[in-house]
């Protein structure tokens, strides 16, 4: 499907750079999407990057983008 892979082409731009953007309001709604729209293997590359990330807990905790954290919890589990 040239969709999908066109979805996952641009949900493989975060990587190396979902804890820059996880921090960031606007920017956070990119790597939500790109949890949403990704194959299983780059949402699993995605959720490495932010478990491995040496700032976890600020990116757990941040009060700016907690919403869109939980939005994305809520949908891995729904997957």
């Amino acid at each position: 499907n040239t969709e999908a892979s066109e979805s996952d082409h641009f949900c493989r731009c975060v990587l190396t750079h979902v804890e820059s953007l996880a921090k960031e309001k606007y920017s956070s709604n990119v790597v939500e999407k790109a949890l949403k729209l990704g194959s299983e293997e780059t949402r699993n590359e995605i959720i490495q990057e932010i478990v491995q990330s040496k700032d976890l807990l600020s990116l757990l905790l941040d009060d700016v983008c907690v919403n869109d954290r939980m939005n994305i919890i809520h949908s891995m589990q729904i997957m």
